[in-house]
């Protein structure tokens, strides 16, 4: 059995297609990390705008003064520092059309340090679905006081929201309350900029593109054995019917480990070379504030990274089906195509609850991480709330116990029906 293993590992890695789809996916996770990076702007003290990797360094230094716990003394000498720089006459310029703006000089020594924090005052304080950028000019230090209370009352306020799909039950409500009031506070505060790239950007796009390169070099695992003619001689040797099939299997999901893992770790080694690991124990929430997981960034990330492994080997166990039963990888390569990108074009249904449950559980969407431990999505079965990150995890467990049977039967019926 080992021997047919490695056999077939060998076949895999040794096929052009094979080889032309893991240059693929080195080179697109260079170019994502080399785009995320050049993307990075900063103003410094003299309001000159800096970019790259000097915009993050520069960001990276002067948010140092408020990591660690997000308290309210930090808070109110956030708003503090707004309020005295807005209010100085002296640190505004003329905006070319008659009015009058913050100088870029003093924006980047005053109040761009202060930014990160003073955008989760301003989302807290201005309301559900709306977003006040003068907000702070109207707080005060009583405000900042009841921080944290504000934020548990914004989410009850969303839980409380008509829909056009419906309303959240009362059970539903409280499922998604007690899970806030499980968040640590104050949170804790740092510069998360390398994580949030990760998880909002990177992550989710690169399991898809690993899932479809793997796609490509696993299609032929069967289909190619009927194109050669090998299926006949295959089938009618000693464990042809038996450990050949179970020996393309392992190999797959072997093939598909390494791959994805492999291209996970470099696109992550390579951003927090860029950015630093600072910010892998903040809370979830300082990078989506009203996500309802009492997580910390890197939590959601080993999570996030399991679950799109998860998705992968449930793709690759539909590939392996498509390829049990078509004739040729081609036509394999194409349906796994259509099934992993149209999704991507396919909006979530704003009427129908149960179509945008649904859509939530296609590949495209349950890889996007960052979307998946964010949104207020729970399933309901026989009066059980599940949360989506499980439903994610059962849905493709499912999926590859359902597939693999009928993967067996579909190459080893091959001789009888010739």
């Amino acid at each position: 059995m080992t021997m047919l293993f490695k056999f077939e590992l060998k076949k895999i890695f040794r096929r052009k297609s094979s080889f032309g789809a893991l240059i693929g996916v080195l080179l697109y996770v260079l170019l994502l990390a080399i785009v995320f990076v050049s993307e990075n702007s900063y103003v410094d003290q003299n309001g000159n705008e800096v970019n790259g990797l000097s915009a993050i360094n520069l960001k990276k230094e002067q948010m140092l003064v408020w990591e660690g716990s997000l308290t309210t003394d930090k808070l109110d000498s956030v708003l503090t520092n707004y309020q005295t720089i807005c209010n100085n006459k002296e640190n505004y310029v003329s905006d070319g059309n008659g009015g009058s703006c913050i100088s870029d000089e003093a924006y980047g020594k005053y109040l761009q340090k202060d930014q990160e924090v003073a955008d989760l005052i301003r989302r807290v304080f201005s309301g559900a679905n709306n977003y006040d950028y003068y907000i702070l000019s109207s707080l005060s230090s009583e405000d900042m006081s009841r921080f944290y209370e504000q934020r548990y009352d914004l989410v009850n306020d969303i839980l409380n929201m008509n829909y056009s799909y419906g309303k959240y039950s009362d059970a539903e409500k409280e499922y998604f309350l007690q899970l806030n009031r499980k968040i640590d506070t104050p949170y804790h505060f740092a510069y998360t900029d390398g994580w949030f790239d990760i998880l909002s950007k990177g992550l989710g796009i690169l399991m898809l593109v690993i899932a479809f390169a793997v796609c490509v070099c696993i299609s032929p695992i069967f289909a190619s054995e009927y194109k050669s003619g090998a299926a006949s001689i295959i089938l009618s040797s000693r464990y042809g019917k038996g450990k050949v099939i179970t020996a393309k299997i392992l190999a797959s999901t072997f093939f598909t480990t390494i791959v994805y893992f492999g291209g996970i770790l470099i696109f992550t080694l390579l951003m927090l070379c860029c950015y630093g690991s600072t910010g892998w124990n903040a809370n979830l929430q300082i990078i989506s504030l009203i996500a309802p997981y009492p997580l910390t960034i890197f939590q959601v990330y080993l999570y996030g990274s399991i679950i799109g492994y998860v998705i992968n080997l449930a793709v690759i166990a539909l590939v392996m089906l498509l390829s049990s039963r078509m004739k040729t990888s081609y036509a394999v390569i194409i349906v796994s195509a259509l099934c992993l990108f149209v999704p991507l074009f396919i909006p979530s249904s704003k009427t129908n609850l149960l179509v945008r449950q649904i859509i939530s559980l296609l590949p495209a969407n349950a890889m996007n991480t960052f979307l998946v431990f964010s949104v207020y999505d729970v399933y309901n079965f026989f009066g059980k709330l599940v949360s989506l990150p499980v439903v994610i995890v059962v849905t493709s467990i499912l999926t590859i116990i359902i597939t693999l049977p009928f993967t067996y039967r579909g190459f080893k019926k091959y001789q009888v029906a010739k």
